[in-house]
């Protein structure tokens, strides 16, 4: 059975499976396998060897019952509170300090994201920033500036390689250094050529031009300005290299930082 098990795992190696999969895969081969263990203790029966066979039907019984945790785990999204795991678990020591490292920074990741003054969510909205070649190396600077001085964490959002591997498998998607949106140190919006331009940069002195809006929400820009006074909220930026699923380990791709932008409204006074 650990043989069939083995080579699965070696075959599968070649292949970007589907982290569960691959475990449905194991389940249906371990229980394929463990019928092999009725077998051996029939075989003990009949030789005469009745403590040995009774020893490998209580394996068997025992293995019967981890597979069916699996096939509740892996093939519904169904739980049990007799899963004797998380106890053997504990008996062992728990998980490992890297791993709960990893899960506390991952989870602490801030929700909040600066902005330009505290605006109810009601009068928020997402807007479409339009940018030129020029504009976009602008991004790539100011965040490559903001890695230097440790502006935030492009650290793939705390992960070893390890743990990258096991999220990508899960998800089938690539995980990038700058997981969660940052806003830019300095940002504004100002009014020019008929333009709504958006500045971004490490402060007022080193602003950059990034781009300008052409939609607010579903409306064109020229509609929404004619109905609303506009006020940029806040202007983020995210993305950047990634890594991808190699064979045996990831693989880090050059990748850009892209930006989004949300702003707050206000009905026009006749």
């Amino acid at each position: 059975m650990f043989s069939l098990l083995d080579l699965a795992n070696h075959y599968l190696g070649f292949f970007n499976v589907n982290l569960k999969l691959k475990n449905r895969i194991y389940t249906v081969l371990g229980f394929i396998g463990n019928w092999y263990l009725l077998y051996i203790a029939s075989r003990y029966f009949i030789n005469g060897y009745y403590v040995r066979g009774s020893l490998f039907i209580l394996i068997f019984f025992v293995l019967l019952y981890f597979v069916g945790l699996n096939v509740l785990y892996f093939f519904t999204n169904k739980t049990t509170k007799f899963d004797p795991s998380p106890k053997i678990e504990k008996l062992l020591g728990g998980p490992p300090k890297q791993l709960i490292e990893e899960n506390k920074r991952h989870r602490t990741q801030p929700g909040y994201v600066q902005t330009n003054g505290l605006f109810d969510s009601k009068i928020m909205m997402p807007a479409t920033l339009k940018s030129n070649k020029n504009e976009r190396l602008a991004v790539q600077e100011i965040a490559n500036k903001m890695k230097q001085i440790n502006y935030s964490d492009f650290d793939y959002d705390g992960l070893s390689d390890d743990a990258i591997m096991k999220e990508i498998k899960s998800t089938g998607k690539p995980v990038s250094e700058l997981a969660q949106p940052v806003a830019f140190p300095f940002f504004e919006l100002k009014i020019e050529n008929g333009k709504m331009n958006i500045y971004a940069g490490m402060n007022q002195i080193d602003q950059q031009l990034i781009g300008h809006l052409t939609h607010v929400g579903l409306s064109d820009i020229e509609t929404a300005k004619d109905q609303y006074d506009i006020y940029l909220a806040t202007a983020t930026i995210f993305g950047g290299n990634r890594k991808v699923a190699g064979r045996s380990s990831v693989i880090e791709e050059l990748h850009k930082f892209h930006v989004k932008v949300q702003i707050a409204y206000k009905e026009k006074e006749n």
